[in-house]
């Protein structure tokens, strides 16, 4: 299946590969994230997030980057906010479980302001419509 932004989700003692490294390595991926999430009720896990850009991949040739089986590739479910909330459990969704802090995500931008400035979109009460606009004109 060919996508723009896929997640890896694998335990951690399954996966044998060096993520940054991996990610480092093709330049096909143009944004990457990732954390271990070691302290929830589940056993240790990576969650990987890869975005590529304006172009797709396939996620098999992913799966053979990371060493894990194609069904461990998945498309990103909703926004690509929504994904990287996820990471650290920031989710409205996910307040019960263990809150990761945005420093213990590795990635290639600056994740913590890409979280901060998603909050802008639709906050009428803090942001006028023309500053949305301007952060909207700046995106990638």
């Amino acid at each position: 299946m060919q996508l723009r932004q896929m997640e890896i989700v694998q335990d951690a003692d399954k996966l044998s590969v060096d993520i940054q490294e991996v990610c480092k390595s093709y330049k096909t991926i143009k944004e990457w994230a990732y954390i271990l999430h070691d302290k929830d009720d589940t056993r240790p896990h990576y969650h990987i997030y890869l975005n590529f850009g304006i172009s797709s991949c396939d996620t098999g040739m992913v799966a053979k980057w990371f060493g894990v089986a194609e069904n461990f590739v998945n498309k990103v479910k909703g926004r690509k906010t929504d994904m990287l909330l996820y990471l650290t459990h920031a989710n409205d969704s996910q307040k019960n479980k263990h809150q990761y802090s945005p420093s213990e995500v590795i990635a290639n931008f600056d994740f913590e302001t890409e979280i901060e400035n998603s909050k802008i979109i639709g906050d009428f009460k803090k942001y006028s419509y023309a500053e949305q606009l301007k952060y909207i004109d700046c995106l990638p």
